[in-house]
């Protein structure tokens, strides 16, 4: 009995300790050459330490993906893709993993792309000390072009999540097979189109409706979409779907939520290169938990992160028929309507945001965050106390 009580309340005090990263997960969006960002959100989450541009894993047995595009628009592209090498092979060495999906900007640069390549990045006094080493180190046999041409992916599937770019439409992904097994179809597909030195253009991936372009899933009509980004999911055996590059000045969002098999839009314009065309640039971080999406802002100036809390909704029984697609924009619509009230927002412009294909920005109370609003130091004393008591017993 006493064992019991001294595990129920290590248990109740567990957020009170330094965090286990044993199954957590986390996703960082577009990047875009902003060094320190990086490395704000990495360090702010507990993943890993830096020293000077020498990175060091400090996140167990975690899981890291990044859903493409470090490069282009800033300036410092080039130590973060060394960063993610060396972190993916110290990660893998404690049993977590770091994962890399490739992004339009990433298609670009292999494809000799360079419209959007900042120009410190070509010049002597850059991180690469000039064209030539740029485009050495982006070759098939360069630093960076190898390591992008062989580990980095399309898209990936993790504890039920589907990462990737743009967005994975059920009609490509069929391409390569009925079944999960056309993920891995889909990248042994992309890896071969890329290891050329110059990547082709006309490849199918690369079309504006392929992993790294598509905007559809983010833009078109709920009643249509979320129907198909279930049927996508169902495929994959996975529960959701994890975008970038559709930036989101409003900060996290998601669609189809109300569907049980969400869209979750993570591009929240993290790096500063893009405050010229955007609002101020937002550091983010998604953490995946079981049922919760927490949501992890960065402000200047402070320790640790800003947190919201998103819990998924059940998948419905049956969701596959005529009349789940056809409620899939009035489910969505209630769901941002329940979001909006638990985040103290405007009822009304957020579920009209919903309705025209925008979304809600995803916050509701976490239970550790209720817990602490009760947890007082008084508590906290006599909690601690009867930890140690119930050794003696």
């Amino acid at each position: 009995m006493f064992e019991l009580t001294r595990l129920w309340i290590l248990a109740l005090f567990a957020d009170a300790f330094p965090r286990c990263f044993c199954e957590q997960m986390f996703s960082v969006g577009d990047l875009h050459g902003d060094w320190e960002q990086f490395t704000k959100i990495l360090t702010r989450l507990g993943l890993a330490t830096f020293d000077g541009h020498q990175a060091t894993w400090t996140g167990g047995k975690a899981t890291l993906v990044n859903t493409g595009d470090i490069v282009d628009r800033g300036e410092n592209g080039r130590p973060i893709y060394l960063a993610y090498q060396e972190l993916a092979k110290q990660a893998k060495a404690e049993g977590g993993e770091v994962i890399n999906i490739i992004g339009n900007h990433e298609l670009m640069n292999l494809q000799h792309d360079f419209r959007y390549v900042h120009d410190s990045e070509w010049s002597p006094q850059g991180d690469y000390g000039g064209k030539k080493q740029r485009m050495d180190e982006w070759s098939t046999k360069g630093i960076i072009g190898q390591d992008i041409r062989t580990r980095f992916v399309a898209a990936a599937v993790r504890n039920s999540v589907l990462f990737v770019h743009g967005g994975l439409s059920e009609e490509v992904l069929r391409l390569y097979g009925d079944d999960a097994g056309a993920l891995d179809n889909l990248n042994d597909a992309l890896r071969q189109a890329i290891r050329a030195p110059r990547a082709a253009n006309g490849h199918r991936l690369f079309m504006t409706d392929g992993p790294f372009w598509n905007r559809n899933l983010v833009y078109g009509k709920q009643s249509e979409v979320c129907p198909q980004i279930e049927r996508t999911l169902l495929m994959l055996n996975a529960r959701m779907m994890v975008v970038g590059h559709t930036p989101q000045d409003a900060g996290v969002n998601g669609r189809c939520l109300g569907t049980g098999y969400p869209l979750i839009l993570g591009d929240t314009i993290i790096s500063r290169a893009y405050e010229d065309e955007h609002t101020k640039a937002r550091a983010s971080a998604i953490e995946f938990n079981g049922d919760d999406i927490v949501i992890h802002y960065f402000p200047d100036g402070q320790e640790g992160s800003e947190r919201k809390v998103y819990k998924l909704p059940k998948p419905p029984a049956s969701s596959t028929n005529d009349e789940a697609a056809e409620s899939a924009e009035a489910e969505s619509a209630a769901e941002a309507q329940a979001l909006a009230e638990n985040a103290g927002q405007s009822v009304e412009e957020e579920t009209k945001n919903a309705t025209a294909g925008s979304s809600t920005d995803v916050g509701a109370p976490s239970l550790v965050e209720s817990l602490r609003s009760v947890l007082t130091p008084p508590v906290l004393i006599t909690g601690l106390a009867a930890v140690a008591i119930s050794y003696f017993l």
